[in-house]
């Protein structure tokens, strides 16, 4: 990714922050490994290397699941449901869990797929 010296900046030492995208290097993976060498490529000389902090930052943007029909959030499609889907609907509002038959809008066609979750 990247090297330093002979000449140039960072071969005086002090506090370097570098930061690199995985993706511009390699396809990202779960087999991915970090190396760092310290060599001497020329006339005998005294070499020195550390990294005081490595920090790998995973940013996933993927749209979140959703479990449609978990209208209070809590991970499970059950009778707990029932009164907040009934208060979204009777206000003409939107959530998308309560967007049952997915079609972008929560309205009477949602209730019957709304059921047949809760019976199913």
């Amino acid at each position: 990714m990247e090297t330093v010296g002979p000449d140039g900046p960072g071969v005086s030492g002090g506090w370097i922050r570098k930061v690199f995208r995985v993706s511009d290097f390699v396809e990202p993976n779960d087999n991915i490994r970090v190396r760092f060498t310290a060599a001497d490529q020329g006339a005998a000389s005294i070499i020195e290397a550390g990294i005081d902090v490595l920090e790998v930052n995973v940013i996933d943007c993927a749209e979140p699941e959703i479990l449609h029909g978990d209208v209070n959030l809590d991970g499970v499609v059950n009778l707990l449901d029932v009164f907040p889907f009934v208060e979204i609907l009777s206000n003409n509002g939107f959530q998308a869990e309560a967007d049952v038959n997915k079609d972008g809008v929560v309205n009477l066609l949602d209730t019957g797929p709304f059921v047949d979750l809760i019976a199913g």
